[in-house]
């Protein structure tokens, strides 16, 4: 909740002062991995394909940067929902949640009323969860990429990205790293 109220925060500080784009997404999870990178002694090892819910929803802000009319750079948040993981289908394990931190590059190319963009964002994650989620372990984010394209008509903006969420685990000598790839329809505007 207090990251929401941050995202919130700056939206409202960003209004008055640069143009900024705001928007939602419908996220698709194509898979929530593990691997073990270092082995310790006394845990089990947690690598494998984790189940979690293979849908999930974001908030994101951009601060875009006009190089020229057909280049644009900037900086922006994203903040995912909290998705749950789970056992079964009945009892559910536990949440998490990636926040990246990113600078975006924007190349666009006019046509008619529509401009067609590429897209690419790369930066940092923060990799947050519940205690059910954590089950005594301490998360740490780590690097951010996204790869997509992109509509902009006037100042609605719809966009298709693939996104690489990565964290890592800390269990006692255990480390592993958690990958999150998913596929998001974007639906913003630019203020």
């Amino acid at each position: 909740m207090k990251h929401l109220m941050l995202l919130l925060f700056l939206l409202t500080a960003q209004v008055c002062i640069f143009p900024f784009e705001f928007g939602f997404s419908y996220d698709r999870i194509l898979s929530h991995d593990s691997e073990r990178l270092y082995f310790g002694h006394g845990y089990p090892p947690l690598d494998g394909n984790m189940e979690v819910e293979k849908s999930g929803y974001s908030i994101y802000l951009e601060i875009p940067y006009e190089v020229n009319d057909n280049y644009s750079t900037g900086l922006g948040i994203i903040y995912q929902l909290p998705r749950s993981t789970r056992e079964d289908w009945s009892i559910a394990l536990g949440y998490y949640s990636f926040i990246p931190v990113f600078a975006s590059n924007v190349i666009s190319i006019p046509c008619k009323d529509v401009s067609i963009s590429l897209l690419c964002n790369a930066g940092y994650n923060f990799f947050v969860g519940n205690d059910i989620y954590k089950d005594g372990s301490e998360l740490k984010g780590s690097y951010y990429l996204a790869l997509g394209t992109g509509l902009q008509h006037k100042n609605a903006i719809l966009k298709l990205m693939y996104e690489d969420n990565n964290g890592y685990v800390r269990t006692g000598d255990y480390c592993y790293l958690v990958n999150n790839k998913q596929v998001k329809i974007s639906l913003g505007y630019r203020f």
